[in-house]
């Protein structure tokens, strides 16, 4: 029963090292991109949808322009002309 008491506080303190380490360290580079970081995010005038800017569809629309989670969203806002979330 002692040894089994011993390894699991081993391991613990092995755990807890290692995060230290690793919070020292940092977030690793590269890799899966967090969208939340780096990628601007813009909303659909229609749904509301917020989306990174470089997966949007966009329209330019009375000069300016529009982004959009879809062609669908883009083309009832264009057919419907309503701008329910601005």
């Amino acid at each position: 029963m002692g040894r089994v008491i011993l390894y699991f506080l081993a391991g613990m303190a092995l755990l807890l090292i290692f995060r230290w380490i690793m919070n020292r360290i940092g977030p690793p580079s590269g890799g899966a991109s967090d969208p939340s970081k780096g990628s601007k995010m813009v909303k659909d005038p229609l749904c509301g949808l917020h989306i990174p800017v470089d997966r949007a569809v966009v329209k330019q629309i009375g000069g300016e322009s529009r982004y959009f989670c879809s062609e669908e969203c883009a083309g009832q806002f264009s057919a419907e002309k309503v701008w329910p979330h601005e």
